[in-house]
């Protein structure tokens, strides 16, 4: 008898799930590669309702300026299908890696994008590495700061450093101060003069101590037998994500959904004895109580604060951020802020603060 129930139960979410508009999308991300610098680069994404009632697509936002969205048609029928097409301005050089969410008034409520490439010079040699922005010893290296994707307990994202040796020696790809969660993996292991290689590291999560955000240094060998210190140190960075894998249709209805007025700042050019504010609208629109779960920043030179930590259904919160002038022009660091939240659609939200150090003035 119980089976019975279970499986009327089951057929019933089924039938109410498909009893309303369901939007569908072809794919979830999308890799630009290499993109040349300044000239503008767009991906399509096939939007369909696959359901039985119509649907509306309330608003697509972007986690960033630099994305432009355009969809044609907002209004789907059952069966019908629309074309979301987002372009990338191409207009800062490096690795990038940005959100687009389409919000509806079906199910699912939030569906997230994720556009990822890299921005490169013309010309810039694009077959076996990437661009490269930092020198350590006689190593240029893609980055000082290196992510891991977000995941949940159990995954096992990599993340990849890229090298060129601009010495005369060969040198030896290693990294000092590894902790037992990471595995390193170096190719080629030793790196010929003018020869580019990398060094891919895998995150073991289920060794992570707690959700949010995790931060450790490690050093880069620049010889044998090398020692720590500031100019050899890389900063790695990985988040944990809640699982809410086990909901239900029905909770996923009746779910918090946060969203942000902005999710990146322009600041311009800071100087070291200034500072900068700015605030964001958080709101809650859901139907159940929005709880921040962790509020983080990846360098002291970021603050950030927020008066409630629960927000109720409809409710607007100011997030204010701070990046003072003084550490930022002595810490390295992204000039980022991470939340963590109860929103299974989107359950972290980065809001990314771009800022240049003014120099100092000269004195006569």
């Amino acid at each position: 008898m119980r089976t019975t129930l279970l499986l009327a139960s089951a057929l019933l979410a089924a039938t109410t799930a498909l009893a309303q508009g369901h939007l569908s999308l072809d794919a979830g991300a999308h890799d630009f590669g290499f993109i040349t610098y300044g000239k503008p680069a767009t991906a399509s994404f096939n939007l369909t309702n696959i359901g039985n009632d119509p649907l509306r697509i309330e608003r697509v936002s972007a986690s960033c300026a630099c994305l432009v969205t355009e969809a044609p048609q907002l209004s789907l029928q059952p069966g019908e299908q629309t074309r979301l097409t987002v372009t990338y301005d191409a207009k800062t050089m490096g690795r990038f890696h940005k959100f687009v969410h389409i919000y509806t008034d079906s199910q699912p409520r939030v569906i997230r994008l994720d556009l990822r490439g890299e921005v490169l010079l013309e010309g810039a040699d694009s077959g076996q590495g990437s661009a490269f922005s930092e020198t350590i010893g006689d190593f240029l290296v893609s980055s000082r700061d290196i992510e891991f994707e977000p995941a949940q307990k159990g995954g096992h994202p990599t993340a990849t450093i890229h090298l060129l040796n601009i010495g005369k020696q060969a040198k030896e790809l290693k990294l000092l101060h590894l902790p037992p969660y990471i595995s390193m993996e170096a190719r080629p292991y030793l790196l010929p003069p003018r020869r580019k290689g990398k060094i891919t590291l895998t995150l073991d999560t289920e060794q992570l101590p707690d959700y949010g955000l995790t931060q450790l240094s490690v050093h880069l060998a620049r010889h044998s037998g090398d020692k720590v210190d500031e100019e050899n140190e890389l900063t790695l960075s990985a988040i944990l994500l809640p699982d809410f894998s086990g909901l239900t249709e029905a909770q996923l209805r009746e779910a918090p959904v946060l969203e942000l007025s902005q999710y990146e700042f322009d600041l311009g050019s800071i100087p070291a004895r200034g500072s900068h504010k700015v605030t964001a609208l958080l709101t809650n629109k859901g139907r159940s109580p929005l709880r921040i779960e962790k509020l983080q920043v990846f360098s002291p030179a970021v603050g950030v604060s927020l008066k409630k930590q629960v927000i109720e259904p409809g409710e607007e919160v100011k997030l204010r951020i701070k990046l003072n002038g003084k550490l930022y022009h002595r810490l390295r660091g992204e000039t980022k802020v991470l939340l963590i939240s109860n929103d299974p659609h989107r359950p972290f939200v980065i809001v990314q603060l771009k800022a240049r150090r003014e120099a100092p003035e000269q004195k006569d």
